[in-house]
């Protein structure tokens, strides 16, 4: 990829992933407490990856979001099995997502 397409390109994921971050900002009341947060870690990647010269840079500030996503999973706590099992999964989600950005980024960077 030369300079201008990696641009053209972590601008998109960068966008895709601040979108990302809106619809769960939008959805925040249907999120357990401790996943609520998340929203900011993926603005933050969108933000960073958008800054990226190089899609390894991208790829990085992707899978920081992931570490800090999957550390709300571990955290996940709760009383009753079933609330705890709908809550990870509903963390799972959200990292298979970002894991499929960093995916594509990955197959991008080799391009």
């Amino acid at each position: 990829m030369n300079r201008a397409n990696t641009q053209g390109y972590v601008t998109c994921v960068g966008n895709a992933l601040e979108t990302y971050a809106d619809a769960l900002d939008r959805r925040v009341v249907d999120l357990p407490q401790p996943l609520r947060g998340v929203s900011a870690f993926i603005r933050e990647a969108a933000r960073r990856v958008r800054a990226s010269r190089m899609v390894s840079e991208a790829r990085a500030a992707v899978g920081t979001a992931i570490r800090e996503v999957l550390k709300v999973i571990a955290l996940l706590r709760a009383d009753e099995p079933t609330a705890a099992r709908i809550q990870v999964r509903l963390g799972n989600r959200i990292e298979a997502a970002l894991q499929s950005v960093e995916n594509r980024l990955a197959k991008a960077g080799g391009l």
